[in-house]
């Protein structure tokens, strides 16, 4: 975790030292690769049979580029997915497209394209998520990813434009059973700062089942404490 980064998504796409321990040394996303979500599994999310190539290729040419190609691909992906009226549903689409592909970096690139949407965007993607594919413990590897995207994009948002309903869902999602939420919402209060945060993430260090988050927790909670932001 870097806690002297500045929110940019660009560099988001391009650095994944800027994701912290989202991704692993081989930048491949900790818990797995990602196939579709159960909504689009279950056929909620349908676009068109003209939309759904040109998105397919859009995002494989972007994940497949270099750095500057990869801001340009960004971004026409942000318009395509944003021009339409149901922008939730495209983006979880292009989410899955992102995360069931094979290249490095994906688990990144997918928080950074999130990201990049926005707020309400996201919140909406959240919310079909909570309803089609709620997070379990046992969940798989793949619904892990697409949650933890989600859960993580927060933090970036936060950092774009501080919101308090951004910060009660972190510290909701710091509670969660799943701990691929956890650690995502763990990262996002190490973003978003504050005593709110630090708060929790103190009690992280303390008190999580998880010896990882406890020990990750309690270093970001040692750089707050020295001033570190």
């Amino acid at each position: 975790m870097t806690l002297t980064q500045t929110f940019d998504s660009n560099k988001l796409l391009s650095d994944s030292s800027s994701f912290g321990e989202a991704v692993s040394s081989d930048n491949t996303p900790r818990f797995g690769a990602t196939p579709a979500p159960r909504e689009v599994e279950n056929g909620t999310v349908d676009l068109d049979a003209d939309s759904r190539p040109a998105l397919e290729d859009l995002i494989d040419n972007m994940l497949s580029a270099a750095a500057d190609a990869k801001q340009e691909l960004a971004s026409e992906l942000v318009d395509r997915i944003t021009i339409e009226d149901d922008k939730a549903a495209r983006a979880a689409w292009a989410a899955y497209l992102i995360l069931r592909s094979p290249k490095p970096g994906r688990l990144r690139d997918c928080v950074a394209i999130l990201s990049r949407l926005g707020r309400h965007i996201v919140l909406g993607c959240i919310l079909d998520a909570s309803i089609h594919r709620p997070p379990t413990p046992d969940a798989d590897p793949r619904t892990k990813d697409y949650w933890f995207a989600l859960v993580r994009a927060l933090g970036f948002l936060y950092r774009q434009q501080p919101d308090q309903l951004l910060m009660s869902m972190a510290l909701d999602f710091s509670r969660d059973r799943c701990e691929a939420i956890r650690e995502a919402a763990l990262d996002s209060l190490a973003d978003m700062a504050g005593p709110e945060a630090e708060t929790r993430i103190r009690e992280i260090a303390e008190n999580d089942s998880s010896p990882i988050l406890r020990e990750t927790a309690s270093d970001i909670f040692d750089d707050l404490a020295d001033g570190v932001s």
